[in-house]
């Protein structure tokens, strides 16, 4: 799953799947590692987190632990991760993930 895509945002389309397919796994493999992706990109259901520099045999092995229901997190995403865990609550805690997203792509210009 990519997280930008023409018609619908990758953590969008995660939901969906999962919710009409929840023993289908969703590994996102993207170009972006802003901490608003990642994590609303895993609460969305993804079971890990691939940037896109990833080798063959890292995304194979990747896609094998998603089969067996383990996930995979690049070091960037768990960077990110526990950046966010870290941190305390500030505003916009309560957007939704739409507005999260829009705010992401603001940042990114």
């Amino acid at each position: 799953m990519d997280m930008v895509m023409p018609d619908m945002y990758g953590a969008t389309a995660t939901r969906l799947i999962r919710s009409q397919s929840p023993n289908t796994q969703v590994l996102a493999l993207t170009s972006f590692k802003e901490e608003i992706l990642v994590q609303s990109t895993l609460q969305a259901g993804a079971i890990g987190y691939l940037l896109k520099d990833v080798s063959a045999d890292e995304l194979a092995q990747a896609i094998r632990a998603a089969h067996a229901g383990c996930s995979t997190l690049s070091p960037e995403a768990a960077q990110a991760l526990v950046h966010v865990t870290s941190q305390p609550a500030g505003p916009g805690i309560d957007l939704t993930e739409r507005e999260l997203e829009v705010l992401a792509l603001m940042v990114e210009g």
